[in-house]
C-alpha cells in the first residue's frame, strides 16, 4: 500500500493527491467491497476519526496489472479525475534507493481499517 501511495503523492500532478502528501500525518486506508473489487480509500491522518470525514476521499483500486487511481473534484457536480498506472509502471518508477527509503518509512503512519 505504501509504494502504491507513495507514487500518487510524488507523480500524479491533480491537486487532491498533493493534498494527501503529508508524509508525518500518515494515512487511513479503508478497504470497501464494491460490485465484486475493492475500493481502497486514503484518508489523511493515520488517526482520523468518522466524524471527520466529511469530503469524499481519493481511492485507489487494483485491477490486475493496473492501479486506478480516483480523484473527486469538489464544487464539480460528481467529476472525478482517474489515472490509470500499470503495476510495472509504479514499480519501475519508485524502485531508486530515495524511493525504497521512503516507501519504507512510510509503513509506520500507515493504517488499514
Amino acid at each position: 500500500m505504501s509504494t502504491l501511495i507513495y507514487y500518487a503523492i510524488t507523480h500524479i500532478s491533480d491537486g487532491r493527491w498533493i493534498e494527501v502528501s503529508d508524509i508525518d500525518r500518515g494515512w487511513q486506508i479503508q478497504k470497501v467491497a464494491v460490485d465484486g473489487g475493492i475500493h481502497y480509500l486514503v484518508w489523511p491522518d493515520k488517526r482520523i476519526k468518522n466524524e471527520s470525514k466529511h469530503i469524499e476521499p481519493n481511492w485507489f483500486e487494483i485491477n490486475g496489472d493496473t492501479v486506478v487511481y480516483h480523484s473527486f473534484i469538489i464544487h464539480s457536480q460528481g467529476y472525478e479525475v482517474t489515472n490509470t498506472i500499470s503495476l510495472k509502471e509504479i514499480v519501475n518508477t519508485v524502485n531508486t534507493k530515495h524511493g525504497i527509503i521512503k516507501i519504507n518509512s512510510m509503513l509506520e503512519n500507515l493504517v488499514i481499517v
